[in-house]
């Protein structure tokens, strides 16, 4: 075989390589799940801290399209009479390496910063400070079409699950009638 043949086999198998490679990196930037795979209305009808509940999670695009905007309540019946609410609302805005940065705020007074990215069909959304209040909660988008939401928390340098709950789609989102395209840079 003449150098001619052997370079050109190169070419052909360095080739067929970038082509493999191409394909796999793409597959992998696909499978890569986003806000935007969980825009929508959520309901749950699991239990929450240990009571029955209903609860609800909406993730819609606000702000001009500039930010995803998370609402989260759970209702959650104390006594056959009772009923306590907890709300939620975080702003998430994607960042040029495609992670987030967001802010939490809820009704029982917290106010967290967030870190958050995505983790093959999840968005793990890690929460708090070091040295205080620290937790993470994983959306996880199920084969079947729902989506599990894991909280944990830091205790005593140690992760403990608090709260589990599945949902299911009940529509997708619409554009937020209340955005406008104040902002909008045309």
């Amino acid at each position: 075989m003449n150098i001619l043949a052997v370079c050109h086999r190169l070419k052909i198998i360095t080739f067929a390589f970038v082509v493999s490679l191409l394909t796999t990196m793409t597959a992998c930037a696909q499978s890569s799940i986003s806000l935007e795979d969980l825009e929508g209305e959520w309901r749950s009808g699991s239990p929450a801290f240990g009571q029955s509940a209903s609860s609800t999670l909406s993730l819609s695009l606000t702000l001009g399209g500039k930010f995803h905007r998370l609402d989260y309540s759970i209702n959650m019946v104390k006594e056959k009479t009772q009923s306590l609410m907890f709300q939620g609302t975080a702003h998430y805005r994607l960042l040029a390496d495609g992670r987030y940065d967001a802010f939490w705020a809820d009704s029982s007074g917290d106010l967290h910063p967030i870190k958050a990215r995505a983790e093959g069909n999840a968005i793990i959304a890690d929460w708090g400070i070091s040295g205080a209040k620290q937790g993470s909660t994983k959306y996880q988008l199920n084969s079947n079409g729902t989506l599990t939401v894991t909280d944990m928390i830091k205790r005593d340098d140690k992760w403990v699950q608090f709260n589990k709950m599945e949902f299911a789609r009940v529509n997708i989102a619409v554009p937020n009638s209340e955005d406008s395209d104040f902002n909008s840079q045309d």
